[in-house]
């Protein structure tokens, strides 16, 4: 039912929800001190703008 509600809102799981790469980065642009790293390499790492994950709208989203 979740997925259902999630497609029909036109959310995605990859680039809708936050990642320790893109808060970091948020974080230092405006002077904050940077949230400590996750344990997890594949969390630090993931940046969700160089995943393409099928959806269109995404896609018009990140070439904007």
């Amino acid at each position: 039912m979740k997925g259902i509600l999630r497609a029909i809102a036109g959310r995605c799981d990859t680039h809708d929800r936050a990642s320790y790469s893109k808060t970091a980065r948020l974080e230092a642009e405006l002077g904050m001190p940077v949230s400590p790293a996750p344990e997890s390499s594949t969390d630090q790492f993931m940046d969700p703008d160089l995943i393409d994950c099928g959806n269109r709208r995404c896609r018009t989203k990140r070439s904007n």
